[in-house]
């Protein structure tokens, strides 16, 4: 898709992202719902997801030679706040 992305007019490219990032958001509704942030303001929610996404980046780009270590404990500590 990012591929696509570079070649695609500004209308075409919102909607591409627009179109993915709505799925992307049902389906993570859908899992909060159920899990351990189920009665946190969004804000606060997305605020933590977006702490382990810069966590997991910036040790990625400090020690790049456990960029796998890193995305997999990342993942793993992502979905867990998700599906709690």
């Amino acid at each position: 898709m990012r591929s696509a992305l570079l070649f695609c007019t500004t209308e075409e490219s919102k909607k591409l992202v627009g179109n993915a990032f709505g799925k992307f958001d049902a389906m993570m509704r859908e899992r909060a719902a159920g899990g351990a942030m189920r009665h946190q303001p969004p804000s606060f929610v997305s605020a933590n997801y977006s702490a382990i996404g810069d966590a997991t980046m910036d040790f990625i780009m400090r020690e790049p030679a456990q960029a796998t270590r890193y995305t997999k404990a990342g993942f793993d500590a992502f979905w867990n706040a998700v599906a709690g």
